[in-house]
């Protein structure tokens, strides 16, 4: 057995004293060995306990963010059988600062429904965050009903909650009432959004650089992607977009902005999910690079796509929450964010992943504790779990062997038939990959789900698979119908074989390869309806291409080089 006490070390010497320091809520406790990581989570008091295996183990501390250190780096423990040790730490910091942070999440979205967002605040830095006031932007086909928290509304669909100040390492949450539109579209994506302000921000570091936004909206007949420069300094490189409809990539292109300056680029709409990726270095992959979608822009929606790519949202006084809405669920079920890549669901190497899992008493008495039980996929990283945004409060904890727990003590969950809306519940968590896992690696993950004493629910299976290269490129605009081109690759990273089909005539043909800037890369003449090209010494990007026959234009299109 291990158990003892984390604090908030606010005088920064390491002691807990009373009156200064702080219990350190909400924290994790690491036990790793050469095979097993156990997690346990402090409580409300800075308490924690947790359970191990006999053997050796590495004991140290998840600090909160970058504001906090440990004032013990770690320690090296050895449990024989029927051990018990009592381990106190604290953390601090070097920054006296606030650090605000939201979260916004629901269990799912009803059309004609009332549905409820949950929204959880803190301040998890070393100082008071000032008159905090969350601000939620809903979805424009949700409309609010009512709140748990007084708001006052600045216009549109925005609403805006003073939570007052804040103290070092104090939460709060809240709840609003929201109805789906009947005129959403069925699987339409609903995407609303937190963030958190303060009066007293933490103290600018003089080292301004270039930070990157982009934003996307529905003008009519096209999307207009705006890519802005937001940071205090210009961009020293050229970085690269790119731009996805449903699951091609259908444009990309470099760009190189002044500090606060932008530059807006335009595709044709038609109902397709139009993203972009906007800031990567050219040829990196873009799912790390800040993001904007668009779904069913002058035309119907195609449901499925929006969250098949990652969201990278690096600021934790922001968060957003984009899903589609449903019709009749499975109550005990589990998902993941993003969903990956087409049907394989590929995932990028290094991409993390949001779960969450919901559940509903669906028996005939009140349920009095829920407890979920998650056994990991063993190329997930287990010390990155981050235990985000709930339906009610649990405590969670590691069991070994990648076992992830969350316990709801004391829920009173009403079962379906008396209160069909209380019935339901969630957790969420958020967690990184190892590092360097394979290509082609399956990641499955399952939960089981205890209500009291009875037998586990199992939820469905997610799966992703971890690849790269896998998003197609839109290759060929023909100048006549019966015209067809395939590149296999596309993208390459060596060679491909581009493939002319549909000739009416036997023509030699000729192939002409340019760089973004229109300069000439290559130039292929071929007797037959297949060129062969070599990557050589070109380094990574997006290449234009024509084809030719007795001087006319066959058609356009373009490869990718990896």
């Amino acid at each position: 057995r291990l158990y003892g006490n984390v604090f908030a070390d606010l005088n920064n010497n390491c002691l807990n004293e009373s009156g200064t320091d702080l219990p350190a809520p909400q924290l994790t406790v690491v036990a790793q060995s050469s095979d097993k990581t156990y997690l346990a989570t402090t409580d409300s008091l800075g308490n924690y306990d947790m359970t191990l295996d006999t053997g050796t183990y590495l004991l140290h501390l998840q600090p909160y963010n970058a504001l906090w250190n440990t004032c013990y780096d770690s320690l090296t423990v050895t449990f024989s059988a029927y051990d018990t040790l009592e381990w106190n730490s604290g953390i601090n910091t070097e920054i006296n600062c606030p650090w605000p942070t939201v979260q916004l999440s629901a269990p799912f979205l009803r059309r004609c429904f009332s549905n409820t967002y949950n929204v959880h605040y803190a301040n998890e830095g070393s100082v008071t965050a000032d008159s905090a006031e969350v601000t939620v932007e809903l979805d424009p086909l949700l409309s609010l009903q009512s709140a748990s928290l007084p708001y006052t509304s600045p216009g549109g669909n925005t609403y805006k909650f003073f939570v007052g100040n804040l103290a070092p390492l104090e939460s709060g949450s809240f709840q609003l009432s929201v109805l789906v539109s009947c005129d959403a579209e069925p699987g339409q994506t609903h995407c609303s959004s937190a963030g958190i302000h303060i009066t007293n921000g933490c103290p600018a570091t003089g080292i301004e650089t270039a930070v990157i936004r982009v934003d996307a909206d529905c003008e009519g007949d096209s999307v207009a992607f705006s890519i802005k420069n937001i940071g205090g300094a210009p961009m020293l490189n050229e970085a690269e977009f790119v731009i996805i409809e449903d699951l091609i990539v259908m444009r990309s292109g470099q760009f190189q902005l002044p500090a606060q300056d932008e530059t807006i680029v335009k595709c044709p709409a038609n109902g397709a999910t139009s993203r972009i990726y906007a800031g990567q270095a050219p040829g990196e992959p873009p799912f790390f690079a800040p993001t904007a979608a668009v779904e069913g822009c002058n035309g119907p929606v195609q449901p499925g796509f929006w969250n098949m790519f990652p969201e990278n949202i690096a600021n934790q006084s922001f968060d957003r929450d984009c899903q589609p809405n449903v019709g009749a669920i499975d109550p005990n079920d589990k998902q993941a964010v993003p969903t990956g890549y087409d049907a394989e669901h590929y995932i990028g190497r290094g991409v993390a992943l949001d779960y969450k899992i919901r559940f509903q008493n669906t028996g005939t008495d009140t349920a009095f504790t829920v407890v979920v039980r998650d056994t990991l996929s063993p190329w997930l990283d287990a010390v990155s779990v981050r235990p985000g945004p709930a339906s009610h409060p649990y405590t969670w904890q590691m069991l070994g062997s990648g076992v992830l727990q969350f316990r709801f003590e004391n829920i009173f969950l009403p079962d379906s038939n008396t209160n069909l809306a209380a019935s339901n519940g969630y957790v969420t968590f958020h967690i990184d990959q190892k590092p360097d896992v394979p290509l082609q690696t399956l990641i499955e993950n399952r939960a089981a789900i205890y209500f009291d004493f009875n037998a586990p629910v199992l939820t469905n299976t997610t799966f992703h698979r971890v690849g790269e290269k896998f998003v197609t490129v839109g290759t060929w605009e023909p100048a006549a119908t019966y015209l067809q081109v395939d590149a296999a690759p596309n993208p390459f990273d060596a060679e491909t074989v581009l493939e002319i089909k549909g000739l009416r005539n036997d023509y030699p043909l000729t192939l002409q390869i340019f760089d973004l800037q229109g300069k000439m890369m290559k130039q292929m003449n071929s007797a037959t309806q297949t060129f062969n090209v070599k990557k050589g010494d070109w380094p990574p990007g997006f290449y234009p291409f024509c084809v030719f026959q007795n001087g006319q234009l066959l058609g356009r299109g373009k490869l990718m080089v990896w």
